[in-house]
């Protein structure tokens, strides 16, 4: 609710709250006492966009996470409805916190990336949503946590290509790699291919930690170009801009080179 300002100062939590925010008894619960991230859902309005009215572009539709059960980030929609439970549904990919508060407190997980399944997009606030977890953290630079980085794209026939991030301090801070997920018949879509290397990391002077504690490499955004070139967003240290680029089907083919555990796989 409140800007949280620079992450460098206040460990991650550094506002200007009002008094009433920094009361447990407020109207908003901790969504404002903890200021815990809540992913909201927009609407754009194209032409309005391009015609620079930038009041108007944007229309607020709904919150996708709930903030009071727990602080959840790296939200992102399949833009294709799944077949999940004997229903056509919504798929989102998120990043509570908590795993466990999803899965009725059945295992012990660090923040892991996590599916959830809803037949109206309003839902995945609610207890009608579904969930299950996809993937958590397994290699060194993984240790505390993981993440997808932004969303995922179709590669062929009931297969995508989905970018994530891990975290580990102090050794590696925030590093890039990909996933290749299936679609299964009636369920959530499972992970194929699982690549164990760091594909993006801080390296340039500017990339390495300045006000920013750590090493700090975070993508947040890919298309791929008519020359089948993949175009990559990311920041760096929370205080610059970087684009990358790579061939894209050859970034596939080596992703495949590991199974769903990220072993290479002998041929």
């Amino acid at each position: 609710m409140f800007p949280p300002g620079p992450y460098w100062e206040g460990g991650g939590t550094h506002t200007n709250k009002p008094e009433w925010a920094k009361n447990k008894d407020n109207p908003f619960g901790q969504v404002a006492y903890k200021n815990v991230t809540v992913s909201v859902l927009y609407k754009l309005d194209l032409d309005r966009l391009i015609n620079r009215d930038y009041d108007n572009a944007f229309t607020y539709v709904c919150n996708l996470t709930d903030g009071n059960k727990d602080d959840n980030r790296d939200v992102f929609l399949f833009p294709e409805k799944m077949k999940i439970n004997g229903k056509m549904q919504y798929v989102m990919i998120h990043r509570p916190n908590n795993p466990a508060l999803f899965l009725n407190n059945n295992g012990t997980y660090k923040p892991s990336i996590m599916l959830s399944a809803a037949e109206n997009i309003k839902d995945f606030a609610t207890d009608k949503a579904v969930h299950k977890l996809l993937a958590t953290g397994i290699f060194d630079w993984e240790e505390e946590k993981i993440g997808a980085s932004w969303p995922p794209i179709k590669i062929g026939d009931r297969q995508w290509l989905l970018p994530y991030h891990g975290k580990q301090l102090p050794k590696y801070g925030y590093t890039q790699s990909f996933m290749i997920l299936e679609e299964q018949e009636n369920d959530f879509p499972r992970i194929i291919h699982r690549c164990s290397d760091r594909l993006m990391y801080a390296q340039q002077e500017w990339e390495l930690p300045d006000k920013f504690p750590c090493p700090c490499i975070f993508t947040t955004g890919g298309i791929v170009n008519d020359d089948g070139t993949l175009i990559i967003s990311y920041g760096a240290a929370d205080q610059r801009i970087g684009i990358a680029w790579v061939d894209f089907q050859e970034l596939i083919d080596y992703i495949k080179n590991f199974d769903e555990r990220g072993q290479r796989i002998r041929r």
